[in-house]
């Protein structure tokens, strides 16, 4: 995945809130929810 699958140009990456909801995005979009990705974290040590 890309920038652009979560927001892309549309998501000032300067300012730190939009990022955050970005990260999210992606978060729910490859792990399903913040537990699970911390759970492949602490399996694996990469995101």
């Amino acid at each position: 995945m890309t920038r652009k699958n979560y927001g892309g140009n549309s998501v000032n990456w300067n300012d730190p809130y939009q990022q955050a909801v970005a990260g999210i995005k992606y978060i729910e979009s490859r792990y399903g929810d913040p537990v699970k990705a911390l759970q492949h974290w602490d399996k694996k040590k990469w995101y």
